[in-house]
């Protein structure tokens, strides 16, 4: 784990001070920056849950849920797989976006 770190510290600050003061390496540093931050494709799990809920009922819920949790699907009601569509997008919205956005915003790429 501390290799993996080291590394990603490492390859953060090579990045940072190659684009350091180039327009080149802004755009670099963006496209780094959006690859590393997980946006949407949870999302369309959730949204594909809501979906199968409405059009196959608890069923259809219960399959598509199956894709984004490690929870039984077939001891969750409704209001169960509705909760935890929602607690798994807001825990990786957590993990995905906020968490390396802000360490973006406070040590750049090393972050």
């Amino acid at each position: 784990m501390l290799l993996l770190l080291a590394a990603s510290l490492g390859a953060g600050i090579g990045l940072e001070a190659v684009s350091r003061g180039r327009y080149l390496g802004l755009a670099v540093v963006i496209v780094v920056v959006a690859v590393l931050i997980a946006f949407g494709s949870l999302d369309q799990h959730v949204r594909a849950v809501a979906a199968a809920l409405r059009a196959d009922g608890l069923a259809g819920g219960r399959r598509r849920i199956a894709d984004i949790v490690g929870r039984d699907p077939e001891t969750l009601d409704a209001a169960a797989v509705c909760r935890a569509a929602i607690e798994s997008l807001a825990e990786n919205a957590s993990d995905g976006v906020t968490a390396p956005a802000l360490w973006f915003l406070f040590g750049g790429l090393p972050g």
